[in-house]
Formats: C-alpha cells, structure tokens, sequence
C-alpha cells in the first residue's frame, strides 16, 4: 500500500495540509502518515544543565503535541474510514535551513 506523509503544527495551514493529504491519501487508496513538526536546533553552544532544561521542555512539548494535536485527528480520521497512524518516535528529517525537524510521534507511544 503507498504511503503518505503530512507534518501538521496545530496551525490552521497545518490542518489545510492535513485536509489536502487526507483528500490525495483517499483518491489514491494510500495509507496517510501523520508527524507533528517542532522547532529543535541541535546546533548551539549550552551547558549541559541548559541542554537538560531543553530536553525536558522539548519533551512536555512533545506531549502535548501528541495529545492536543496529533491523537485527535488520527481518532478523527480512523472514525472516517481513513487508514491513518502517527510517526514512529524518530525524527523524520530537516525542514529548510531554520533548524525545524520533524518529530514524528506514534499514536498510544510514552515520550
């Protein structure tokens, strides 16, 4: 089955995109893949106690991106008909040159 991949943001063009893929996944019979993108540079100079402090921010970010986001429009989706997941726990990659990457994130998974 072919695949598709949409990142979404919370932001109304996120859910636009959302909307275009869903509308493509569906005409192609393709499976859609959901991530959520969030802003992480690894390339700054911190202490370790400032890495710490934005690892931990990063993860209740994360989360919450995961519960307030992401899992209500893959149940949604499901409740539609559309084969749908989230992202595997991994970042899926680098989005242009101001250090975003995307944090794709499994539905149900602990962060």
């Amino acid at each position: 089955m072919e695949r598709f991949l949409v990142g979404i943001d919370g932001s109304e063009c996120g859910d636009r995109a959302l909307s275009a893929a869903v509308a493509q996944a569906r005409a192609s019979d393709a499976q859609l893949l959901v991530c959520y993108v969030i802003a992480w540079s690894p390339y700054t100079f911190s202490t370790p106690q400032e890495n710490a402090e934005r690892h931990r921010r990063r993860e209740e970010e994360l989360e919450a991106a995961r519960s307030k986001i992401l899992e209500p429009r893959i149940s949604r989706l499901k409740a539609s008909g559309m084969a749908v997941e989230g992202a595997s726990d991994a970042a899926a990659g680098s989005l242009g040159t101001g250090g975003e990457h995307a944090r794709a994130m499994d539905r149900g998974e602990g962060g």
